[in-house]
């Protein structure tokens, strides 16, 4: 449900490359979030049954009967998320080497302009986290490198003085991929100006979700 909420209608094409931990969450998405009292709480029955209470006085949102596996924290397998769009951003790939605080190294860059330098992926949802990431990284990465985040959200004024201090570059998934018809990733075209084209249209999203999730069954 977490990552349902996080995720929106993208929800289907990560939803293939989760994979279920043995550690079970502590609270449960509410439909209609109380400053103070979300997300409801997760209680254990004790009898593989588990529910999900709201944390309001006045109970605002319902109780829900949940499962183990209902329960069970979903992560997201870095290896092969990474393996799968390298090519189309033009990174060399390699293993993934978890850095701490949800940034993990992943390989060299192909691409002309950034050759040779080296790429990192920053899966975090706060702004300042993010800062703080790249912070990070200009005090322990000498020369320039490429950091992606799947939005361009975390592209801000801040952020674009800080990699200009080193030369370095971000990359934002929502603008440099797309799904082709097979269900294939494949990079989007970027013109001359520098505005992105051939992102999959909002009218093709759902056949093109479903012959990508065919793809990875």
């Amino acid at each position: 449900m977490v990552w349902k909420a996080c995720c929106g209608p993208d929800h289907e094409l990560i939803a293939a490359l989760l994979r279920v931990t043995d550690e079970e969450g502590a609270v449960y998405p509410c439909p209609g979030p109380q400053m103070g009292y979300c997300p409801r709480r997760i209680v254990d029955h004790q009898n593989g049954e588990y529910v999900a209470l709201c944390r309001d006085p006045h109970e605002r949102c319902e109780r829900v009967t949940l499962t183990r596996r209902d329960v069970l924290l979903q992560e997201l397998d870095v290896a092969a998320f990474t393996k799968m769009i390298a090519a189309p951003l033009g990174v060399r790939w390699q293993v993934p080497v978890d850095r701490g605080l949800g940034l993990w190294a992943i390989g060299v860059s192909d691409a002309p302009h950034t050759r040779g330098q080296r790429v990192f992926l920053a899966l975090v949802r706060d702004e300042q986290r993010f800062v703080g990431l790249l912070q990070r990284l200009l005090l322990n990465q000498p020369g320039p490198f490429v950091v992606i985040a799947p939005t361009k959200r975390h592209r801000t004024v801040e952020v674009l003085e800080l990699l200009q201090t080193s030369g370095s570059t971000f990359l934002a998934l929502e603008e440099r991929l797309a799904l082709g018809e097979n269900g294939k990733i494949v990079a989007a075209q970027v013109n001359g100006e520098g505005a992105t084209i051939g992102v999959t249209p909002v009218a093709q999203r759902p056949s093109a979700i479903r012959a990508f999730m065919k793809r990875h069954k």
